[in-house]
């Protein structure tokens, strides 16, 4: 049976352009993709941090984003045990590679004990 829903795990600098494939890709598949820019309720202080970083204030992965790393994972990984599966897009940047490695170890752990 195809997924209804997967989470779509990607790097916060290319969002924007991820989104644009995420909504083709939905209509052309009928395929849900869970993205957590988009379709999720964000909390304040997360959305203040993507503000920052849409401004220039803030650069993705740096140690002022830290700070708000932690509700941004717990968020993250609720989303992720609602869905069927995991997309992830990984860019040539090795933060962008930890952060997804991070979410698909944590599919791992969840689904396979």
């Amino acid at each position: 049976m195809a997924p209804k829903s997967l989470y779509l795990a990607h790097p916060t600098s290319t969002r924007k352009t991820i989104r644009k494939w995420e909504l083709a890709f939905e209509k052309r598949t009928g395929i849900n993709l869970d993205n957590p820019f988009y379709d999720k309720e964000i909390h304040d202080v997360e959305r203040v941090a993507i503000d920052m970083m849409d401004k220039g204030l803030l650069q993705p992965n740096t140690v002022s984003n830290r700070g708000y790393a932690h509700k941004i994972v717990a968020a993250d990984l609720k989303q992720i045990q609602k869905n069927d599966g995991i997309v992830a897009i990984v860019e040539k940047c090795f933060e962008s590679l930890l952060d997804v490695l991070f979410k698909v170890s944590y599919i791992f752990k969840y689904f396979c004990g």
